[in-house]
């Protein structure tokens, strides 16, 4: 393994572990029992090693998991339809890994919370973990002499694939707020669907308007990644009104409706804060990105020019 392939290698195990722990509800879990005074049934000895228990039992799950995609993925072809490929391996891998980590930490969650966890997202935690892991190790195998349709099609990739990890980290924020045990798969999941919905278009729009310089780029990124999300949520309200109606909570439909809650419920600057966050550090890393790119563009044509 080259050292270009170990840092990918690297990332992909930080990434998977980041992504793929449902880590959310150990806050609640930690604050509750160290926290709270005179209340029966506390038991912070019992919740500190279940978070230990977890945190290590999925580093050591993220490695292995990154660990087998690698090894299953350099044993076949990484031609062809090298993304389905990697994303088909991932995700089943992930699901396993998830399923194993919810075996072991149902047990001890059940000694604390007198309650189940939710298995749902342990297993979409582990999907989204392989399926990361699968994308960075197929861009480990890329030459550096891709074609220009495959560069575009890797930057709306990344470019997804960003918005992924984002989008979890903000649904763990909200989710440490809630008590432990409750259903959360929808806090990523349609806050997502909700992105793919513009992402691709923006991105090919971003692909073909190359950008004069690098500050020029991320400009431009930041600008859609912040504003878009509450349009597209205004689009859409009226779906939220129906989902509201069977109760459904208002955060896990789309993304972008932490705007109305900012103005109209909620003014506190945290929420301000998980709002427009996310947009923008989407924003630099995809001006970023468009800019790296826009240099294997030029480097892809000088290739060319140059008369073989």
């Amino acid at each position: 393994m080259n050292q270009r392939s170990a840092a990918y290698f690297l990332a992909a195990v930080v990434l998977s572990f980041v992504v793929g722990l449902p880590c959310a509800h150990t806050h609640a879990l930690f604050v509750y029992h160290h926290f709270t005074l005179a209340q029966p049934g506390l038991q912070p000895a019992l919740v500190d090693g279940y978070i230990k228990t977890a945190l290590e039992l999925w580093l050591i799950l993220s490695f292995a998991l990154t660990a087998l995609v690698w090894g299953q993925l350099w044993a076949l072809s990484p031609h062809g339809h090298a993304a389905i490929r990697t994303v088909t391996i991932g995700a089943v891998l992930g699901i396993v890994a998830g399923q194993v980590l919810y075996s072991n930490l149902n047990p001890s969650f059940q000694r604390i919370a007198a309650t189940n966890l939710d298995e749902v997202a342990f297993v979409y935690g582990g999907v989204w973990a392989g399926i990361l892991t699968g994308e960075l190790c197929r861009r480990s195998m890329l030459s550096s002499s891709e074609p220009h349709r495959r560069l575009e099609l890797d930057f709306i990739l990344a470019a997804i694939t960003t918005w992924a990890v984002l989008l979890k980290l903000g649904a763990c924020a909200y989710e440490s707020t809630l008590q432990p045990g409750q259903p959360t798969l929808l806090f990523h999941l349609l806050p997502f669907l909700s992105i793919l919905l513009w992402t691709p278009r923006v991105c090919a729009y971003l692909w073909r308007h190359r950008p004069r310089h690098l500050v020029h780029s991320i400009v431009r990124s930041c600008a859609m990644g912040i504003l878009l999300p509450p349009f597209v949520s205004l689009i859409l309200f009226p779906l939220v009104g129906l989902l509201l109606m069977v109760k459904v909570n208002l955060y896990p439909i789309l993304w972008g409706d932490m705007v109305f809650f900012a103005f109209l419920r909620m003014p506190q600057a945290k929420y301000y804060l998980l709002t427009l966050l996310p947009g923008f550090t989407w924003g630099v890393v995809v001006g970023i990105l468009r800019w790296r790119y826009l240099s294997k563009e030029q480097a892809i044509g000088s290739r060319k020019a140059v008369p073989g």
